[in-house]
């Protein structure tokens, strides 16, 4: 099972074709770059408890977020047999404004970019 649509309490997903459009349609086709640290990880028994931070390129949304989130994982043998998420993300940049500060940080490192200029 797992919960998809806008949060906690919509309608779960319960099939594993039904999760993996799921995963195809919001994070496959719609996010972009995408960069994440493992927080923290609980086991107990056949449970876990992830929780991590991402930051990636909302394609859809035109901005680039930062996300929180908390998963709650059962599995029976070696496949999730439910998992609960619970996150929140807010917008970091527009997506052009995310790419224009990558492109000055990599020409400040160049030779010849900001970093590799005498001063005058």
């Amino acid at each position: 099972m797992c919960r998809g649509g806008s949060g906690p309490l919509s309608e779960p997903i319960r099939d594993r074709e039904g999760i993996r459009a799921y995963w195809q349609a919001k994070v496959v086709k719609s996010q972009a770059n995408i960069k994440c640290d493992l927080l923290s990880l609980y086991v107990d028994g056949n449970t876990a408890v992830v929780e991590w931070e991402a930051e990636f390129d909302d394609v859809a949304q035109g901005v680039r977020k930062r996300m929180r989130e908390i998963a709650v994982l059962v599995f029976e043998g070696r496949l999730i047999a439910s998992l609960r998420a619970y996150w929140a993300s807010e917008p970091i940049a527009t997506l052009g404004e995310h790419k224009s500060r990558l492109s000055e940080a990599a020409t400040a490192g160049a030779p010849g970019g900001r970093a590799g200029r005498a001063a005058a």
